[in-house]
């Protein structure tokens, strides 16, 4: 039973304190400007990243062997990692700062799609779709980037072999992590309607940019740290 409040509370505190995964949602909760819509809007963001961390309790309850080969794997898949994390954080900073429209480029085709093949579909709100979306592309680099800590926090549950206690310590790790990361986006969207009543200043402007720059200067971190080594492998000894 320990194990399993200690999941969920590392769960919790990770959701504020892994900067690549936290950040991007933290800067898209702020800018949302409202309690209501930025806890909408994490709550779509984290459905698919809830969903791969079941997937991984799912595996862990058939297969804590098969667990253990899906997330501790060639140290070379380090570099690939690396480098789809940077490309994510960019696509990330890219909307933020205004190059494109994510809502627009992609949200609008994809309800498109989907009400013309399923006519039952009615998607009238396009940036909730686009809010889903995205925690969509981001939810198996988040998976992946934890899932060190993952193997670490149910250790005990794979020496024992209790597949059940595997299963509910990752899915008490990703409730920890949704709902602090909730919560935060919440907080800051108030924080943010709070402080423009106050000041009457686009606050929701500036933490666009900033965010964007600091979403960017992490991406490019990764990038580097990813293509250093895949350059150092492609050339010739």
């Amino acid at each position: 039973m320990n194990s399993l409040i200690y999941s969920f509370l590392l769960g919790f505190i990770f959701g504020f304190g892994c900067v690549q995964c936290v950040l991007p949602l933290a800067v898209y909760g702020a800018i949302q400007g409202s309690f209501r819509k930025s806890s909408i809007f994490a709550i779509l963001f984290n459905i698919p990243r809830f969903s791969v961390f079941l997937v991984l309790g799912i595996i862990a309850l058939i297969s804590t062997d098969l667990l253990k080969g899906v997330m501790v794997s060639d140290p070379r898949i380090s570099i690939f990692l690396e480098i789809l994390i940077g490309v994510v954080l960019l696509i990330f900073s890219a909307e933020l700062f205004g190059i494109f429209d994510f809502d627009r480029a992609i949200s609008r085709k994809i309800a498109g799609l989907l009400e013309h093949h399923f006519q039952e579909v009615q998607l009238t709100e396009e940036q909730n779709l686009g809010a889903f979306l995205r925690g969509l592309i981001f939810s198996l680099v988040c998976a992946l980037e934890s899932g060190s800590l993952i193997l670490g926090i149910f250790g005990i549950a794979i020496l024992t072999m209790n597949k059940f206690l595997a299963f509910l310590t990752i899915l008490l790790f990703a409730m920890g992590n949704v709902l602090s990361t909730t919560i935060l986006a919440g907080i800051l969207g108030t924080s943010t309607n709070f402080l423009e009543k106050k000041t009457k200043i686009n606050v929701r402007n500036f933490l666009r940019y900033v965010g964007s720059i600091i979403i960017m200067f992490i991406a490019l971190n990764y990038l580097i740290y990813g293509i250093s080594p895949l350059l150092r492998f492609l050339s010739p000894t």
